[in-house]
């Protein structure tokens, strides 16, 4: 694979002990979710990233600064239902507004920018967890989706 790491760098967290249904709290199974953020980080494709539950429980994030609050995980969750909401609020991602820009891959990924800083963030809904990520303006939006989408795809299959 050319030297880099695979965006599954390990097997499946479903293979270990059905951590989704429980939202995965042990340090073992974090890690293993933290192992897929943190792919996504040192190629470059996103600044913050972090992994929900379709219940709105954080599995994973790059760090204490990237949460997202309950709140705010209903309106995305609502938004891929019916975006109209969030097209007019917008979404708040760590303190950070973002415009809604488009839904994209069968309506399971957004894509929203920020107009003051254009950073960009991406959020993509597997079956049973949600992962959120934002980047800079410095990185390609196309590197950031393209890696979001290969993960996520990669958690759809999964069963994820």
């Amino acid at each position: 694979m050319n030297g880099q790491k695979s965006l599954h760098p390990h097997a499946s967290p479903r293979e270990r002990s059905g951590e989704a249904e429980t939202g995965g709290s042990t340090s073992g199974r974090t890690s293993q979710w933290s192992d897929y953020i943190h792919v996504l980080l040192d190629r470059g494709h996103a600044s913050r990233c972090a992994i929900y539950s379709k219940r709105g429980q954080q599995w994973a994030a790059s760090g204490p600064d990237f949460a997202v609050g309950k709140k705010q995980f209903r309106a995305i969750m609502q938004g891929f239902q019916d975006a109209a909401e969030l097209r007019c609020v917008g979404l708040q991602l760590a303190d950070v507004s973002f415009t809604l820009t488009r839904l994209a891959n069968r309506n399971c990924m957004m894509i929203g920018r920020c107009a003051a800083t254009g950073s960009g963030c991406i959020i993509y809904k597997c079956r049973r967890c949600v992962v959120i990520a934002t980047h800079e303006d410095a990185v390609q939006p196309g590197a950031c989706f393209s890696g979001m989408e290969k993960l996520g795809d990669f958690l759809v299959d999964r069963g994820y």
